[in-house]
This record gives structure tokens, C-alpha cells and sequence, in this order.
């Protein structure tokens, strides 16, 4: 293997702290703007997350709190270009750690969401610079975030090596291996005790080629 392409999101931090980190913000902000209770909104926003609820979340938001409906678009701006509060998994801190001192294995990371929201995570957690090749799919256009081939191609490209001498890792068997797999690379799906798509059942299409508990045991791979 010469390279290992990094998923970001609940792969090498916890979502759930960006999606925190930002009902915070947008708290704040309609708390000042309409003198609302800050701690309320944001405990309505995290009860709602907290149950499963995604996607809707501000609509509803609008709705117990009897504010307008125009407010959606800023509330939507105002989450996706905050600059987060979050940190890198333990695991994930010592695993790029240790290969950006493993100089011949390249480490390479794809991932989708808007360009700014992706962007300024990157820049919290200080890794924004370590990686050979970043691809962020919406750069692009949004119908090419994965499973499409697109993000992949391109990343190999930029990391100049082969599908079969790659590995890419990532936690949600919906869309992760299944673009990845296609091509032959090597998938691994990351399980983490808290993670969003933690309880997501792999079927053939979308099954990767290993699974792990830590992200120090691709060591194991190198």
C-alpha cells in the first residue's frame, strides 16, 4: 500500500461535536436577534438531534419558536460557515501523527459537504495542511459526492498511485465503499461506539474489506 485516503466526518472526529458546535451559534444568534432564551433553543435543537431528527431541524425550530420562515436561509448560512469548535478522536491524532512521519505512505482525504463548512473544519482541528491530496466533492457540484467515482479518481490522481495501492477509510457503508470498491480499492470501515452510521447494517454492494475498532490498527496495513 502506498497511500490511506481519510473520510472526515465521525472518521477522524466526532461529528456530533460540529453539529453542537453549531445549533451553539445559531442559539446565540437568535437569542440576540428576537431576545429569546439562548439556553432553550439550543437544548430543543440537541433534544431533536438527539432523537434521530436530521434535515428538518431548523424548520421545526421555527415553528416552536414562532419565528419566520424566512429566517431558514440565514439560520442554514450561519451553521454551515461557523468556525467549529471540534477536535480530532485520540486514535485519529496518533494515526496521522504517525504516518506524516512514515514518508512512504502518502495520506489523502475525501470528503463531501459545502466547501466552506468542510474547509473551516479542517482548519479547527489543525490538518488542513498534513494531507497529500484533499478532495472535497462539492467542489465540483454536489452529484458527485460519493458513492460517485469522481472524488476518487481524482484523489489517486493527485496522490499519483494505483486503485489496488490505496486504502480509504471511512464510517458509513451508504455511500462510502461503494465508489471505492468499484474501483479496487482497499475499503475500511471505522466503528465508533458513538458514531452516526454506527448501527448501519453492510449488505454486498456496500460491504467494505475490513472492519475496525481504532484507527492504530491500519499500522497493521502499512
Amino acid at each position: 500500500m502506498k497511500a490511506i485516503i481519510f473520510d472526515l466526518d465521525d472518521t477522524l472526529y466526532p461529528e456530533r461535536e460540529f453539529v453542537m458546535s453549531g445549533f451553539k451559534v445559531v442559539a446565540k444568534y437568535l437569542a440576540k436577534k428576537y431576545a429569546l432564551n439562548q439556553f432553550k433553543i439550543f437544548n430543543f435543537l440537541r433534544f431533536d438531534f438527539k432523537n434521530g431528527i436530521r434535515g428538518k431541524n431548523f424548520d421545526l425550530l421555527i415553528a416552536r419558536f414562532n419565528l419566520s420562515k424566512k429566517e431558514l436561509k440565514s439560520l442554514i448560512k450561519i451553521y454551515r460557515n461557523h468556525k467549529p469548535k471540534i477536535k480530532l478522536y485520540p486514535d485519529a491524532k496518533k494515526i496521522l501523527k504517525y504516518l506524516a512521519k512514515n514518508k512512504k505512505i502518502k495520506i489523502g482525504l475525501i470528503s463531501d459537504g459545502a466547501v466552506k463548512t468542510q474547509t473551516n473544519k479542517l482548519q479547527s482541528l489543525k490538518i488542513d495542511k498534513i494531507f497529500d491530496a484533499i478532495v472535497l466533492s462539492d467542489s465540483f457540484g454536489k452529484k458527485y459526492r460519493k458513492p460517485h467515482l469522481r472524488p476518487f479518481h481524482l484523489a489517486l490522481k493527485k496522490l499519483k498511485i494505483k486503485p489496488e495501492e490505496a486504502i480509504y477509510v471511512a464510517d458509513n457503508p451508504l455511500k462510502d465503499f461503494i465508489g471505492a470498491g468499484k474501483l479496487g480499492i482497499f475499503t475500511v470501515r471505522i466503528k465508533r461506539k458513538n458514531g452516526i452510521y454506527n448501527d448501519i447494517q453492510e449488505i454486498k454492494k456496500n460491504r467494505s474489506n475490513l472492519i475496525i475498532f481504532n484507527l492504530l490498527q491500519l499500522r497493521n496495513l502499512c
